[in-house]
């Protein structure tokens, strides 16, 4: 039985690709009113574009940061893309390798633990306070990226794990720990035994508001501005240690 994508478009934005048979071409209707049938030109394959390689990283990016790793199909990819599947595997070898280019983007825009030598001057409180800021402002700026993170997460893509807590996550607790100890002794306290915990209980958070922001659209946070909880969070965790 024929199958045909269709672009769920409630607002002329989402592009999420559901199938519907030949047979039954107006199911979508009744299942999704929202439902928009992709036009026969986004199915034509452009391989004679010079910007192929990006069109299908672009669609890549979409459709795996809306469904991750595993239920994203290379089939759906090109087409998306607007390419033939053997056009997607002339640039990139397999999904694997696509997923892959894309999580080293993600890194790249994501919060990278090189950014706290930015910290260099500020003293210990002023250091969580600006990693709070950062890690949030740049969550929010790339939503797109933090989607992908994030399904990454909840795939259990080994090679991501291994590369972004193996890594970046660890650097990013040894840090707040470090800096939290040091704002414990700015406030006169000589010893903070669980400043490590403190530091992941932080990040949890700061995950966790990401999430409410950008993937909550009507959860209450979102009407709150950025300083205002980067600001709030960051006096919670200073002022419990």
């Amino acid at each position: 039985m024929g199958i045909y994508p269709i672009g769920i478009n409630a607002e002329g934005k989402s592009k999420t690709t559901i199938w519907v048979p030949h047979d039954q071409p107006n199911l979508h209707i009744v299942l999704f009113p929202s439902v928009k049938k992709i036009n026969k030109g986004q199915l034509m394959d452009s391989t004679a574009t010079p910007d192929t390689r990006q069109k299908i990283f672009n669609a890549a990016m979409e459709l795996f940061s809306e469904n991750g790793f595993h239920a994203t199909t290379t089939r759906v990819i090109a087409q998306f893309a607007g390419v033939n599947e053997v056009t997607l595997f002339r640039h990139f070898k397999s999904k694997q390798q696509l997923f892959f280019e894309i999580l080293e983007h993600v890194k790249q825009v994501g919060f990278d633990t090189k950014r706290l030598v930015e910290t260099k001057g500020l003293g210990p409180s002023e250091a969580i306070r600006f990693v709070v800021l950062k890690f949030i402002e740049t969550m929010e700026e790339h939503p797109k990226e933090f989607k992908i993170m994030f399904q990454a997460v909840m795939d259990e893509i080994k090679e991501f794990e291994s590369e972004f807590i193996g890594k970046h996550y660890v650097k990013l607790v040894e840090f707040l720990e470090n800096a939290f100890v040091g704002a414990a002794k700015e406030a006169g306290k000589e010893h903070f035994t669980n400043a490590e915990l403190h530091a992941q209980l932080l990040l949890a958070n700061l995950m966790g508001i990401s999430i409410g922001r950008i993937l909550g659209k009507s959860l209450p946070i979102r009407k709150r501005s950025r300083e205002e909880i980067c600001e709030y969070t960051a006096n919670l965790y200073l002022n419990v240690m």
